[in-house]
């Protein structure tokens, strides 16, 4: 059994995350909270999704999985304000999700399980480095980089407590420097790695406006890329450049 409602702006907000590397995802349906995880196919990058049974107006399930589609469900909540009434029904027997806002009614059919990937679990990395930023700061910053170059160079110094941002093309570069009144906190840490700026703009355009996101990281490790929307949360995680010297 699975019955919801939710606004359409969490709905989207929740699931256009997932659709930055996969177009079917598993929602894991439990008693405390709704889940998904995905990654692409290279694992270069993870996302990971939690809504807690406060951010819906009405939930009941007595647990499961279920396999869904992204394309069709992002289409119908495109035409929808954010804060219209999503209704979710699931027909066992039928094998189908019913979906209901503005009037608009839909029968979506559930894929296999066993045709969806959900990528690997992500390790829990020590990640000392902690920026924590403004969505608009953050996707200027990502959209200016996107123009000189394929990777952003994140580099950290403890000591000096310096931190910019980087990308470099073959004969232009830019830089980005994050001092304290350009971001809502920071905690320093020796740090030099650089990440795709085609997968950090993916995540940038979806993440929602007027939030905050918190970036964690350690040299060569997977960087954290996460922000809370509501009552759930949004966790990404992005694997660097590894160059060998």
């Amino acid at each position: 059994m699975f019955d919801a409602e939710i606004e359409a702006g969490v709905l989207t907000h929740t699931l256009e995350p997932l659709e930055v590397v996969t177009d079917e995802i598993i929602l894991d349906l439990n008693d405390g909270c709704v889940t998904a995880s995905a990654a692409d196919e290279a694992q270069v990058l993870m996302v990971e999704v939690e809504l807690l049974p406060a951010a819906f107006r009405d939930y009941e399930s007595d647990g499961g999985q279920i396999g869904l589609g992204l394309d069709k469900i992002l289409t119908i909540l495109e035409m929808s304000s954010e804060s219209s009434l999503v209704n979710l029904h699931l027909n066992e027997e039928e094998r189908r999700v019913y979906m209901e806002v503005d009037g608009q009614a839909s029968g979506l059919s559930l894929v296999d399980l066993e045709y969806i990937s959900t990528g690997p679990n992500p390790p829990d990395w020590e990640l000392p480095a902690k920026i924590v930023i403004e969505q608009s700061e953050f996707r200027k910053a990502i959209r200016a980089a996107n123009a000189f170059g394929d990777h952003l160079r994140f580099n950290i110094d403890k000591e000096k407590e310096v931190a910019e941002m980087e990308a470099r093309g073959d004969s232009d570069h830019t830089k980005r420097m994050l001092k304290e009144t350009d971001v809502v906190d920071i905690e320093y840490a020796t740090i030099d790695s650089k990440f795709s700026l085609k997968w950090l703009d993916k995540i940038s355009s979806v993440i929602p406006k007027d939030t905050e996101v918190t970036i964690e990281m350690a040299h060569d490790r997977p960087a954290k890329i996460s922000y809370e929307i509501g009552e759930g949360k949004v966790e990404f995680q992005l694997s660097p450049r590894i160059e060998n010297n």
